[in-house]
């Protein structure tokens, strides 16, 4: 006889109707929780902010340990920003690369936001957004910091800016504490 329908779980404890072999049946029977998510993405967070506080600081040593050896950064200028052309190789590479350009006599404010669903950093040059940095974690180190330099793809960025959806006001972001950069200015041809 079969229970009746909207009234049972599966041993799994997915809904009647849920077909088998969904990700969050699967995640269920391998004994993955939010919890599990949870502390995936607080561990990401930590990392993407002990990153944050590195380039603050323009600690080279601690921003190499923060990333994974064999990781690559990609900075993406589209020509229109001066930045390094093809992908940085290695965790001490990668970490100049960024004190590099974050270092020097203008200063954006440099903060943790939202980067694509996970913390990334937000760079600011007066009022608008010079750089978004995407990082991914691996093994509690990040690798594959994807900067984006071109302010093509920053258009959406610079249009939240000041809105409550946005980047939480624009004054909170200049009241950041901040980091210099040589590397925003434009292109040379």
């Amino acid at each position: 006889m079969n229970p009746p329908t909207g009234s049972a779980r599966r041993a799994s404890g997915a809904a009647p109707g849920t077909p088998p072999g969904t990700v969050a049946e699967l995640g269920r029977a391998a004994g993955l929780s939010s919890q599990a998510g949870r502390r995936s993405r607080l561990r990401r967070d930590a990392v993407a902010r002990g990153v944050l506080r590195a380039c603050v600081a323009g600690d080279g040593e601690l921003l190499a340990s923060l990333l994974r050896p064999d990781g690559m950064a990609v900075f993406d200028g589209g020509g229109k920003v001066r930045a390094p052309t093809g992908p940085v190789h290695g965790g001490r590479a990668v970490a100049e690369s960024l004190l590099t350009l974050l270092g020097g006599h203008r200063r954006p404010a440099l903060s943790a936001h939202s980067v694509n669903g996970r913390t990334g950093l937000v760079a600011c040059c007066g009022h608008r957004i010079a750089a978004v940095i995407s990082l991914d974690v691996t093994g509690g180190r990040g690798t594959g910091p994807w900067i984006v330099l071109n302010p093509d793809k920053l258009v959406a960025w610079n249009q939240r800016v000041g809105t409550a959806k946005g980047l939480h006001r624009l004054s909170a972001v200049k009241a950041l504490r901040t980091v210099g950069t040589t590397g925003f200015e434009p292109a040379t041809p």
